[in-house]
């Protein structure tokens, strides 16, 4: 039993409200046997990569898509092997550690910890012999998989078997594994950033954001919440010097200055009588508009431009995506990816300037 409710706290901190009946892995459970040749079937998404030419998404296995001209055309009748049998990935990130891209993706099984594991580029096709054996990594859960600093570093968010658990982080720069915090967290870190001077890392955990070198981050001081128990979702830079943290109780924190100083949207953000809860902010590098992924109410569009910032829901309410939680996206160029809890979702047509988008598609 405690194998399984450690497996249900490891993969739950992508969507941080409640799931029922066991929550996001009894989802997983439920889609690993699904055969017909779409991605159209409710399942969650913990993650999508890119390694030309193809997508990877991390829905239970591991699929691959092919780049064409019109849509990705996905083949979910042979997945990317897993490390064993029953393995399931709940992170999945492209990183080049020399000398060129691979996959890492954290797997988990009913029974207990996988670990993390490597499939080879540039055509990966099984994540077997992978395993990744450094002491810092080996045998634990990874709860989240970042890649930061301009693609020069990879953090593992780890799960450390015990009672109670213990958190932590781990950076990889290509060559050699290191602490980034030890295992003495009581919460999973659920975001982690960089900013470039003087190289500074910053994580959330639970009701915490944390700042400072490698192996030596503390609690940051000049960041105000609306709440002591106000849970810290995310944190994200888009260009080594704005920050963004995202909040349960429908905050969006924005420093332009490292930050220095905060500024948050002027007040919680509610639909109907309902707090919103923020799991993710993505966008292109020095654009005043930002994606912000909710938790059950699509994406919203947060402007920078104006103090305080500025918040407005995706407006599409004949889509699934309307009151999807999103807790990730990948953006290529203009084709954007929203990974959710049933389902990918994907367009051609955004724009990074203002957040614009034509139409979306589920695939």
């Amino acid at each position: 039993m405690k194998a399984r409710i450690a497996i249900v706290l490891l993969v739950m901190i992508s969507f941080l409200s409640g799931c029922p009946e066991g929550g996001i892995y009894y989802t997983l459970e439920k889609e690993t046997p699904t055969t017909d040749n779409t991605l159209k079937n409710g399942i969650p998404i913990h993650g999508v990569a890119k390694l030309v030419p193809a997508y990877y998404v991390a829905a239970g296995s591991v699929w691959k898509g092919t780049l064409t001209p019109a849509p990705v055309a996905w083949d979910t009748s042979t997945p990317i092997t897993p490390p064993v049998d029953g393995a399931l990935c709940t992170a999945l990130v492209a990183f080049d550690p020399g000398p060129g891209l691979d996959l890492y993706g954290g797997f988990i099984t009913q029974s207990g910890n996988v670990g993390l594991y490597k499939a080879a580029g540039p055509s990966p096709t099984t994540f077997v012999g992978g395993q990744i054996t450094d002491p810092l990594v080996v045998d634990k859960q990874v709860a989240l998989l970042e890649v930061l600093n301009g693609g020069a570093e990879l953090v593992i968010s780890t799960v450390s078997p015990g009672d109670p658990f213990s958190y932590g982080l781990v950076l990889f720069d290509g060559t050699t594994y290191s602490t980034l915090f030890p295992d003495t967290a009581t919460k999973p870190f659920t975001g982690v950033a960089f900013t470039s001077t003087p190289g500074t890392y910053w994580a959330v955990s639970g009701t915490s954001l944390y700042s400072g070198a490698a192996g030596a981050l503390v609690v940051e001081p000049r960041l105000t919440k609306s709440a002591t128990e106000e849970v810290l979702t995310s944190v994200f830079s888009d260009n080594g010097t704005r920050l963004f943290v995202t909040s349960n109780l429908g905050y969006v924190y924005y420093s332009a200055d490292e930050g220095a100083t905060w500024t948050p949207n002027a007040s919680a953000m509610k639909v109907s009588d309902t707090v919103v809860s923020f799991l993710t902010v993505a966008g292109g590098p020095n654009q005043s508009k930002m994606l912000v992924g909710s938790d059950g109410y699509g994406y919203y569009v947060l402007d920078t431009a104006v103090t305080p910032p500025t918040l407005a829901r995706f407006a599409d309410s004949t889509i699934g995506l309307y009151t999807a939680s999103i807790s990730r996206f990948l953006i290529d160029e203009n084709r954007l990816f929203a990974c959710t809890l049933k389902g990918l979702w994907r367009t051609e047509s955004f724009d990074a300037t203002d957040c614009s988008v034509e139409s979306w598609i589920q695939e």
